[in-house]
């Protein structure tokens, strides 16, 4: 199973599949609090196993300055 974590400025979606692209299942819900956000997120996907592989994308921001002690994070 592959997981994928979507965060936008207004909603958040969850899907899993598989690594060729099939999506089995996702689900959508607002987005929150960022901690609140991926509790949710986090919780759905433990309820459907453990992934393989999580790929997440962000509107921002995200810390992509090497060195810095915010590099990769949300």
């Amino acid at each position: 199973m592959i997981a994928g974590i979507e965060l936008g400025g207004t909603k958040t979606v969850v899907a899993i599949g598989t690594a060729t692209g099939d999506v089995h299942e996702e689900w959508r819900f607002p987005t929150t609090a960022p901690d609140e956000t991926f509790s949710r997120a986090i919780a759905w996907l433990r309820e459907r196993g453990e992934p393989q592989a999580i790929g997440i994308a962000a509107f921002g921001p995200l810390g992509v300055v090497p060195g810095r002690a915010s590099y990769g994070k949300l």
